[in-house]
């Protein structure tokens, strides 16, 4: 009786042991990004990351497109998504919103590698301007969330003694694209942008752009964890993403983003320093 007894408490245990491993299998991992793209651009450029996740956690994926990076700080916070791929600046903020407990780093995006740039720019035709001589003419940014597109171009002005808001007539165009296409067609006479749109622009438009002054190296996004994931879970992700640069089929599929590098929070310090000189 008592060897009957243990062995159904045996089969028992295996049988919860199993059915907790198939719930996890299926339970979906949420990743959380912003709009910073059309959805499609986006879901492409993501599924490398996707799929890679998918494969090695054994779990559906989805992707998550949030309102603004306030809604995707929400969200991780309030653990309706997994992971969250911040803009710098997004990632510093929601930091400071609610605490490394809520939003914790993982690591850093390379595309393709650790650092971007900011820069101002005007039409070739008004290269030889200095910034003083554009005072009072239109001046295009992206939103006051973005990294390249408002807080660092903001910083430039500051360093020559201008701001966005009482020197220039500032527009805010959302995206990064249509500064490039507003300073074509002539809408505006200044543009802070990040340089990752510049080619494109280019092809699009030929050799009209001119960089007035160009950012120190910005860091690349952070991806970072929210209370939905423990410690060891947190860290099995570090551990996946740090070696997809040497995974051949995610590098074969994934043409911008080229792997992951866990520089540590402090690695955004830079992006603290900045808010700090360019917010009342």
């Amino acid at each position: 009786m008592l060897l009957r007894l243990r062995g159904w408490l045996g089969c028992l245990a295996l049988m919860s042991l199993s059915v907790f491993a198939a719930s996890e299998s299926e339970v979906e991992f949420r990743v959380g990004v912003v709009p910073w793209r059309a959805e499609a651009v986006l879901q492409q450029m993501y599924q490398p990351t996707l799929s890679l996740l998918q494969e090695q956690l054994q779990r559906p994926v989805k992707l998550y497109i949030s309102r603004d990076y306030a809604d995707l700080a929400e969200r991780l916070a309030a653990g309706a998504i997994d992971i969250a791929i911040f803009g710098p600046n997004g990632y510093v903020d929601a930091v400071s919103n609610y605490g490394q407990r809520q939003v914790r780093y993982l690591v850093t995006v390379m595309q393709p590698d650790a650092y971007y740039h900011s820069a101002l720019i005007v039409r070739q035709e008004d290269s030889a301007l200095p910034l003083q001589q554009l005072k009072g003419s239109k001046l295009g940014l992206t939103d006051p969330d973005s990294t390249s597109g408002f807080l660092f171009p903001r910083h430039l002005l500051a360093a020559e003694g201008l701001s966005a808001e009482a020197d220039f007539q500032l527009f805010l165009l959302k995206k990064h694209y249509k500064i490039y296409d507003a300073l074509a067609n002539g809408a505006i006479d200044v543009g802070g942008a990040n340089l990752l749109e510049l080619s494109q622009a280019e092809a699009k438009y030929g050799k009209r752009f001119h960089i007035v002054k160009k950012s120190l190296p910005i860091p690349e996004d952070a991806v970072a964890a929210g209370p939905s994931l423990n410690l060891e879970q947190q860290r099995q992700l570090v551990s996946i993403l740090e070696e997809a640069a040497a995974n051949p089929t995610f590098l074969q599929q994934s043409s911008l983003i080229r792997g992951f590098q866990a520089r540590g929070d402090a690695f955004y310090d830079s992006i603290r320093a900045v808010r700090n000189l360019v917010t009342p």
